[in-house]
């Protein structure tokens, strides 16, 4: 059992093969998935009505930009992960260049280091983070 598990992980992807791949990725490691949502609207509707512990964002949905919803996760201090091919570019608005961004294509290994350390169970060193970037 990972200790990540128990966690509730929104996670809104618009692109369907991706979200199934993340949500059997992310349930693998003992979290409940909420979505997944690929459309901005219905993921701002579920965030209203249901308990997260944390979300993972593709920003480009069907050319709607998920930084509404991103926002509303930052005012609520919920742990956010941006995971898309816009990661790491200026597509990110500066407000959000801080936050844990993972590229497309995803590398499981990356993305379960990025997990735990942005949902609060893994705190990891420059020189671990620098290593684990070599290997993406």
């Amino acid at each position: 059992m990972s200790c990540l598990a128990g966690l509730r992980i929104l996670i809104v992807e618009d692109d369907a093969l991706v979200a199934l791949n993340l949500q059997e990725f992310v349930e693998s490691l003992g979290c409940t998935v909420v979505g997944p949502m690929g459309r901005l609207a219905a993921a701002l509707d579920v965030l209203d009505r249901v308990s997260i512990d944390g979300a993972m964002l593709d920003i480009n949905l069907h050319g709607e930009m998920v930084y509404p919803l991103a926002e509303r996760l930052a005012e609520r201090r919920t742990p956010m992960l941006f995971c898309s091919g816009y990661a790491f570019t200026q597509a990110v608005p500066k407000r959000f260049q801080d936050y844990p961004q993972v590229a497309k294509p995803m590398v499981e290994q990356t993305l379960r280091t990025a997990m735990m350390e942005t949902f609060g169970v893994l705190k990891v060193s420059p020189a671990e983070k620098k290593r684990a970037g070599a290997r993406a």
